[in-house]
């Protein structure tokens, strides 16, 4: 909104103040433009529309309503300050997200308003019922989650494997992230606990089987995740030492971004990320060690991973993701 100044006084200040008339002192009151009136009215009752409000006389509380409705909205995806739009897994191929409101990409409010379950395996459709945009359901794949709207902000969620490209319905312009699907081998969701932008996977998708023999310079594991941005992530690693052997090394790093030779180990340490290590016990007995650390994969959803232990192996599991903006 613009200041609107008076139609009279200093008219080459464009912030001109108002002023009462003081014809004892010669001094002229202000001429009120129309606009002096009208355009807070219009800017209040956009803000309370936009809230998903309907502008009513009798209320005089609804711009208090509104902000804390938008600013919720607006803070993150999924669930954050009670506006909704959280995923959870109902069955092997269908995600249940609660009704509420969030912003889109320009800040526009988009309004789920109703609860709706949503089949990885079927086309999308408006409300309960298909939910993917393109192709079927495969195995070991990331899907994202997105709100979607038209122009009057009425809201449905689309599934797509991309983040950033998803195939929109006729009459949709308007999107934002709200969640992350995995699938496994046998094209099944990964049960998942979802809170604001962080997802924990309850059955963690497994990423790699590293054997025995050391992995040098590095190798790169890729992850299921949609690629176009760089995940943060917590891996799970279950590393095993057998008996009679040396402490087993691993690293974990993003590909072009960490050269393992800047981060040599310590003597005695036996897992190491980025600059940050875990101690385990000396070889000499068979040990099952496992241990979480935090990463940041690629734009390609890769990690990169390197291994100096010649007799000892690891499996790599996928724990938790936070959610990229969008």
């Amino acid at each position: 909104m613009k200041y609107v100044p008076p139609l009279n006084g200093n008219t080459g200040d464009p912030d001109r103040p108002f002023v009462n008339g003081q014809p004892a002192a010669g001094i002229e009151g202000s001429i009120i433009d129309a606009a002096t009136f009208e355009h807070p009215q219009r800017e209040i009752t956009n803000v309370i529309t936009a809230a998903g409000l309907v502008p009513d006389g009798a209320d005089l509380t609804q711009l208090a309503q509104a902000i804390p409705r938008l600013a919720s909205a607006a803070a993150a995806p999924g669930g954050v300050g009670g506006v909704g739009l959280l995923p959870s897994r109902v069955s092997n191929s269908v995600v249940n997200v609660t009704a509420g409101q969030i912003v889109d990409g320009n800040g526009d409010l988009m309004t789920l308003a109703a609860a709706v379950d949503k089949d990885l395996s079927a086309a999308w459709s408006l409300g309960s019922g298909g939910g993917l945009d393109a192709g079927g359901l495969a195995a070991n794949t990331g899907y994202a989650l997105h709100a979607i709207a038209g122009d009057d902000g009425a809201a449905d969620v689309l599934v797509s494997a991309s983040l950033d490209a998803p195939t929109m319905p006729a009459g949709y312009t308007r999107r934002r992230l709200i969640g992350i699907v995995v699938t496994d081998s046998s094209s099944h969701i990964y049960p998942f606990a979802q809170n604001a932008r962080r997802v924990w996977f309850l059955d963690r998708p497994l990423l790699a089987s590293v054997g025995a023999g050391p992995v040098s310079p590095w190798q790169s594991v890729a992850t299921p995740l949609p690629t176009g941005r760089n995940y943060r992530l917590t891996f799970g690693v279950y590393f095993v030492t057998p008996a009679g052997s040396d402490n087993g090394m691993w690293r974990l790093y993003t590909p072009g971004l960490q050269d393992p030779s800047l981060f040599p180990a310590p003597s005695g340490w036996s897992s190491y990320d980025g600059g940050r290590a875990t101690d385990t016990e000396p070889g000499g007995v068979t040990q099952w060690t496992w241990g979480q650390t935090r990463g940041l994969t690629d734009q390609a959803s890769q990690i990169g991973f390197f291994k100096g232990n010649v007799s000892a192996g690891f499996d790599l599991y996928l724990s938790e993701i936070d959610l990229p903006e969008n």
